[in-house]
């Protein structure tokens, strides 16, 4: 079994990924179903199997939603980027 690890977040990151939670059901979904995954209000608390497939979800979400007209990061995208850089380094480990 992986172990779990606390993955600092700023107010806006944890702000966002609960806004995501409560509209998107597909993320709610995934992030329900996966019992290691625990937001708290300074972090997110995963494995690092679960910080993969959030951050595979991230990057498909970003490709759908995160860039304007001229093919450049909005702010969801953004934030997006921001989720995706603080998970590498638990990846990466």
């Amino acid at each position: 079994m992986n172990q779990t690890t606390t993955v600092r977040l700023t107010v806006q990151q944890v702000r966002y990924l609960s806004g995501l939670i409560a509209t998107d059901s597909s993320f709610a979904e995934l992030v329900r179903s996966n019992p290691n995954i625990r937001l708290g209000q300074d972090g997110i608390a995963l494995d690092r199997s679960d910080a993969a497939m959030l951050s595979d979800y991230f990057i498909d979400r970003l490709a759908q939603v995160g860039f304007d007209a001229s093919y450049e990061p909005n702010d969801e995208g953004a934030m997006l980027e921001s989720l995706i850089d603080a998970l590498f380094l638990l990846i990466a480990q």
